[in-house]
């Protein structure tokens, strides 16, 4: 069998989001090493700020990153399956499940930090592509990726992302700033979920232009079936 690499789609739309969020990270490390200003201090999220006032950070916390790895781990999430996402649902759908992910992270983050705090800021998009992770997964379970030079269908390839997730997980100082990320993730699912149990407001194609048309399985003339 021979295979065939296409690029993911990229709209404006997924272009100005990545270009906010590499643009963040460079700006935080230019701050940091001139000593001049910190980004993290002023855009990440914790009931700290919001005392200070700064409601802003109730949405501006997640381009912000600390570590490069993080920052090209990520991107290539958000490029690779949110762009194709993207190109399903459309614009509007696609922004309802941003703001489900990361205000539901930041609301949920900041009572765990009225209950148990003073916690760590929270940043970082790692609610959405969590999300994004598993939706993906679920639309297209048949679907074979390319891990390194090797084919994994859509499941065993969303699996693997989990697990590095997870390690991540394991790894972080705060925990609970990850539930807090994971609040997010999972609100964002179950809107997804609800969404396509409804029918009534499903995903469009062709970047958010055409008709709305109800969520259902379709089945290739190969193996390969998915949720449009």
């Amino acid at each position: 069998m021979s295979y065939r690499f296409v690029w993911p789609p990229a709209d404006r739309f997924i272009k100005m989001w990545l270009g906010i969020y590499v643009g963040f990270f460079i700006l935080n490390t230019f701050g940091q090493a001139t000593g001049l200003f910190s980004v993290f201090s002023a855009w990440s999220l914790s009931l700290a700020q919001i005392s200070q006032l700064k409601i802003w950070t109730i949405f501006s916390y997640w381009p912000v990153s600390l570590d490069l790895l993080e920052v090209l781990f990520n991107g290539m999430l958000f490029w690779f399956i949110g762009g194709e996402l993207y190109a399903i649902w459309g614009q509007k759908r696609f922004c309802y499940f941003l703001a489900v992910c990361i205000f539901g992270a930041g609301f949920g983050y900041l009572i765990m930090d009225f209950i148990f705090g003073p916690l760590p800021p929270l940043y970082g998009p790692h609610g959405v592509t969590t999300a994004l992770i598993l939706i993906y997964a679920f639309m297209y379970p048949e679907r074979e990726l390319f891990l390194l030079f090797f084919p994994v269908k859509g499941r065993y390839f969303c699996m693997i992302l989990l697990g590095m997730e997870g390690y991540r997980f394991l790894l972080a100082p705060s925990k609970l700033n990850y539930l807090g990320h994971l609040l997010g993730a999972g609100l964002g699912i179950f809107w997804w979920w609800m969404s396509y149990r409804r029918g009534s407001r499903g995903p469009r194609s062709g970047g958010g232009r055409g008709k709305n048309k109800k969520l259902s399985l379709v089945k290739t003339d190969g193996a390969e079936q998915y949720w449009q």
